[in-house]
């Protein structure tokens, strides 16, 4: 327990087994409504063999979900769960979290499928009054200008996603689609850039060994 003015604050120490875990196949899964609708994969890097195991990874994590973890969590409707799937591919949890406070990573918390359905709703009803009014718009100039040639309108497409039974899995596919990480953006160790710069002079003697190249010395 740490003491503060008149407060107490109590702080839990959470210790992880450490596994020696192979990147790829680690999974983000991402629960709405008590139903699993998106996975994606953790890491930022492209797997050129990824892409032929999408269909077995779906498998057995669709079944890891609807045989352990919504049984398990009937009490949340919204979470996000990060899991591991081994090379006896077996289903492991890795951690959990609250629903949009994670990183989406290949998704967003504004399209589908992570948007809640009633966001979905006001978005297409918002873009049908738009096409709407547009529509009255138009048909008001053809009007008035009636010596104009008279042809039909132009709908405005709207791009909407089919939604169906199974949940939408995403992979980086190429190269160009791997997103850069701080800790390899550079490919620097992580504990070479893990400073300390908590205070004036330890930033200045950040400074001082960034100039003198002794950049280890401020870790």
């Amino acid at each position: 327990k740490i003491v503060h003015s008149n407060t107490i604050a109590k702080y839990q120490l959470i210790l992880k087994k450490y596994c020696n875990l192979v990147p790829a196949r680690e999974m983000r899964c991402f629960v709405r409504q008590q139903r699993l609708v998106a996975v994606c994969q953790r890491s930022d890097n492209f797997y050129e063999h990824l892409k032929h195991e999408i269909p077995s990874l779906k498998s057995v994590i669709d079944k890891f979900f609807t045989e352990v973890i919504l049984p398990e969590m009937a009490m949340m409707t919204d979470f996000v769960t990060d899991v591991y799937v081994d090379k006896k591919m077996r289903v492991w949890v890795i951690d959990m979290h609250p629903f949009g406070t994670s990183d989406p990573l290949l998704f967003s918390y504004d399209e589908p499928p992570l948007m809640s359905a009633r966001r979905v709703d006001e978005r297409k009803s918002n873009e049908k009054d738009e096409v709407v009014d547009d529509d009255q718009e138009k048909e008001r100039k053809e009007d008035v200008c009636s010596s104009s040639i008279s042809r039909p309108l132009k709908t405005t497409s709207k791009h909407t996603r089919q939604h169906n039974n199974n949940f939408e899995m995403r992979i980086i596919r190429s190269e160009e689609e791997s997103r850069p990480s701080f800790f390899t953006y550079d490919r620097l160790p992580q504990e070479k850039v893990m400073m300390n710069l908590t205070s004036t002079e330890a930033i200045e003697r950040m400074v001082d060994a960034i100039r003198e190249g002794k950049l280890e010395d401020t870790t």
